[in-house]
């Protein structure tokens, strides 16, 4: 009895799920006998939605395969998407963006991450996100990644991967502006004109990937080494600041 959402792209089949159990309700066309689908299908249909260090390796072999094979892969993820809540869609974007990264890959394209600004394509796609609509947001995702991969060229490939990435970091944004937080009351603030200043050390990142950027994050568990570095023991970065009776604009 749940509510059915369709995606209408001229490029693509449209596919449909239910969002009331997030069951997938895909088209005979899912090819049973490719393992690919079915093993993506059976994680993105598991509780959790969407698990990176089981999807990773299957997507990576996902980039050789016929276009058609990646297209279904990709609805697949889609119909998830449309389906979960914001926090497992963000994952299922990281992983299209996988996907359009290993396919530009193994057509030459260079493996170098990079960020680039939203195009006019996608931007309706970002404002959907961005007022926490992700059915409409995935939908336009979608219908805007059919038309860069019609011709299936790497350079285009490679860019739509990278506006998936600031999709999935759009959706990041949406769970940390809904996250509830606790209340705390206010601290007093200081006196004025004293001066209070505070030092940290200088910090070297060594592996891992940051739990705002996608697809890294996912890639690595969201978990970052890093090393606190000082000069002679002391901290050299330091920040100072007073409260002023009157503002001073210089």
């Amino acid at each position: 009895g749940g509510a059915v959402h369709r995606m209408e792209c001229d490029a693509d089949p449209p596919t449909q799920v239910s969002s009331a159990d997030g069951t997938l309700a895909l088209g005979s066309s899912i090819g049973a006998k490719c393992s690919i689908l079915e093993d993506v299908r059976s994680i993105v249909e598991t509780e959790s939605g969407a698990d990176s260090a089981q999807l990773l390796p299957l997507l990576e072999q996902l980039a050789s395969t016929p276009r058609a094979t990646v297209v279904e892969v990709l609805l697949i993820l889609d119909s998830a998407a449309m389906a979960s809540n914001p926090r497992v869609a963000t994952r299922l974007l990281a992983s299209i963006a996988n996907v359009l990264a290993f396919r530009a890959i193994s057509k030459g394209a260079s493996a170098a991450r990079s960020c680039e600004a939203t195009h006019d394509q996608f931007k309706a796609a970002i404002t959907c996100l961005r007022n926490g609509d992700i059915v409409g947001g995935v939908r336009a995702l979608a219908c805007a990644r059919a038309l860069w991969m019609a011709a299936d060229e790497p350079d285009k490939l490679m860019r739509a991967s990278y506006q998936y990435e600031g999709a999935a970091a759009e959706c990041i944004s949406l769970c940390v502006r809904s996250c509830p937080l606790p209340a705390s009351a206010p601290l007093p603030p200081p006196a004025l004109d004293e001066w209070i200043q505070c030092e940290a050390a200088a910090r070297v990142d060594l592996a891992g990937g940051w739990s705002d950027t996608p697809p890294l994050c996912y890639e690595a568990g969201g978990r970052v080494v890093n090393a606190a570095v000082t000069i002679d023991g002391d901290r050299p970065i330091g920040a100072r600041a007073r409260r002023l009776r009157e503002p001073v604009v210089r």
